[in-house]
């Protein structure tokens, strides 16, 4: 994106302070209305976060922040299926470990948005991934990435109590397994 003011690019670790300053405020304290505005526009530029990995991982992060948490608003039906949309789409760098975890962290935050059978649908892919029905996995996933992973699974409001149980079983059985990890509890 290009600045307004002066003309100059804007790289993506500046995008955040320089909408900040425009708009007054921390990004914590923008209305609502603002970041659905927001929302709406990071929407309609999604094909720029394919420009680097940089910008893919600070697209994810800001649409998933001004979208969060997927309901209570105006139009958030409509924008939710915009976001499926993407998440169908996948990424545009699968392999970039910044990227993986801001994707996680996106639909975590907008989750709430989603119906039973979506929420499914992201338990089945992510759930199977990380073990979260107690079936082993190969190989050893970076902790980030498993971290972000339950914390998604932990927003699925809309799952069976079966599945919640299971994952339930996991974790138990994960800080008998890892104590010191306090990302667990």
């Amino acid at each position: 994106p290009h600045d307004a003011l002066d003309g100059e690019a804007i790289g993506p670790e500046a995008i955040v302070t320089r909408l900040e300053t425009a708009l007054g405020r921390n990004k914590d304290s923008w209305p609502v209305d603002t970041i659905r505005k927001l929302c709406d526009m990071l929407a309609e530029v999604v094909d720029g976060r394919a420009r680097s990995r940089r910008h893919e991982a600070r697209w994810l992060n800001l649409f998933g922040f001004c979208l969060r948490p997927g309901f209570g608003v105006l139009l958030d039906d409509w924008r939710v299926n915009q976001a499926r949309r993407f998440y169908m789409a996948g990424l545009a760098f699968p392999k970039d470990l910044q990227c993986q975890v801001e994707w996680l962290v996106l639909w975590r935050r907008v989750a709430g948005g989603f119906n039973a059978g979506q929420q499914q649908e992201l338990y089945q892919k992510y759930g199977s991934l990380l073990g979260a029905s107690g079936k082993k996995t190969s190989g050893r996933l970076n902790s980030q990435v498993e971290h972000e992973g339950w914390r998604l699974l932990a927003s699925l409001e809309h799952l069976p109590v079966s599945a919640r149980v299971s994952m339930g079983e996991e974790l138990l059985a994960r800080i008998k397994k890892e104590p010191t990890d306090k990302v667990w509890l």
